[in-house]
């Protein structure tokens, strides 16, 4: 729950990656679901993934993640979907001009939601401003133009596309060679590949440019067209493994016990620390496709060590009591009687044994509940009481 951002801490384009996600979600899984196209679970764990970006939504999202039991909870799932599209409908509704002056009039008290951006705004264009002014010259004081050469001409950059591994915003990322040794072998050769694949590339696209310019026949071009675009195809592949292969190692730092020992023993850095090294190239998957390779490397822990997946089953049916126990803590169709404050003890008491402090949340539900006793349901209980023994007492004295 702390990584899922909220929604209005975004920034533009992960609101945006959000939207079209959610709009997905709506469109398609819940429509198949509807059909019985999908299964329940994967739909309903997606969309709590989703709504977890909804400050009203985080406590019953925290409760999902901790017992896992997501078909059991696909129609609360939808209204909260539906409330959070009313929500965006009004959000939406109106637009504000940040450009108006009145925006910027000081006053007294907090600004407003549209004034802070306005200001916000106006800070943007001033940095921009000055990086332009910054830009006109290099540090020597020589312009871009005077420092530039015949000899030094730019040639056709050979680059993978937008969107591979240390690509996508290497101001980010972590690069390939920072990466290296978290690579198997056989990935770390295929990296030692890529300065000469670009290079290759980079030469037989410059020849290919150069002799249509100079009007070649196209019989004659296409064999280096053809091999510039082969460096290129295996580039791009090369640097989908590393992303593929550094997705796998982000999960299997969670999930894989034996994984995180190895790892703690090789690497300066902690569990943690790695984990959030790595995570720029968690985040370049979309939910739906973090949580099918999820539950992928979780199966392919699992086929490789039964010890951990009897552990794991182990887990999830401590998770699956400890529900059971917080459902009868918060029961309210049962009279607070004293037995049932009794049975309330002993749960909560096993539910501490689960889960720890996180239990104590769950006391007021036992505190409430004794006060009601103490205040409604014993009174009526020693009432009877005394009834039941007067009558016994006056049924004794009729047989005397």
């Amino acid at each position: 729950m702390q990584n899922i951002k909220l929604y209005t801490q975004m920034d533009a384009g992960e609101q945006d990656k959000w939207l079209a996600d959610f709009r997905l979600w709506l469109a398609g899984d819940l429509r198949r679901l509807d059909r019985g196209d999908a299964d329940v679970k994967e739909v309903a764990e997606k969309g709590v993934r989703l709504i977890a970006s909804w400050r009203y939504c985080r406590s019953f999202c925290e409760q999902s993640f901790m017992f896992k039991d997501y078909a059991r909870r696909i129609k609360t799932v939808r209204l909260y979907a539906e409330r959070i599209t009313k929500d965006l409908q009004q959000m939406y509704a109106r637009t504000i001009d940040l450009t108006d002056p009145a925006l910027l009039v000081p006053h007294r008290g907090r600004p407003t939601k549209e004034e802070a951006a306005a200001k916000a705004l106006i800070r943007q264009r001033e940095a921009e401003e000055k990086r332009k002014e910054i830009n006109l010259f290099n540090q020597d004081g020589t312009t871009p133009e005077e420092e530039q050469t015949a000899a030094d001409t730019p040639q056709p950059q050979f680059m993978p596309s937008l969107g591979l591994a240390g690509v996508n915003n290497p101001n980010r990322l972590p690069t390939v060679a920072e990466l290296r040794w978290l690579l198997s072998p056989e990935l770390q050769q295929r990296t030692d590949t890529i300065r000469d694949l670009r290079s290759r590339g980079e030469e037989s696209a410059t020849r290919a440019k150069q002799m249509a310019e100079d009007k070649r026949p196209a019989q004659d071009i296409k064999p280096f067209a053809q091999e510039a675009a082969r460096c290129i195809e295996r580039v791009e592949a090369i640097y989908k493994a590393i992303d593929d292969e550094v997705q796998t190692i982000y999960v299997r730092l969670n999930e894989d016990s034996v994984f995180i020992r190895e790892m703690a023993a090789k690497s300066r850095l902690d569990n943690k620390e790695l984990r959030a090294f790595l995570r720029p190239y968690w985040d370049k998957l979309s939910t739906e496709a973090k949580l099918q390779k999820k539950q992928q490397v979780i199966k392919q822990i699992s086929d490789r060590d039964p010890e951990q997946a009897a552990r794991r089953a182990e887990k999830e049916a401590q998770h699956k009591h400890a529900f059971d126990l917080i459902h009868y803590l918060q029961r309210k169709d049962k009279p607070n009687t004293a037995v049932r404050i009794k049975g309330m003890e002993k749960r909560l008491a096993e539910l501490y044994t689960i889960l720890g402090d996180k239990a104590k949340k769950y006391e007021p539900y036992l505190t409430a509940a004794r006060e009601d006793w103490e205040r409604n349901i014993k009174p009526i209980e020693e009432a009877r009481a005394r009834d039941k023994a007067k009558k016994k007492a006056e049924k004794e004295a009729q047989q005397q």
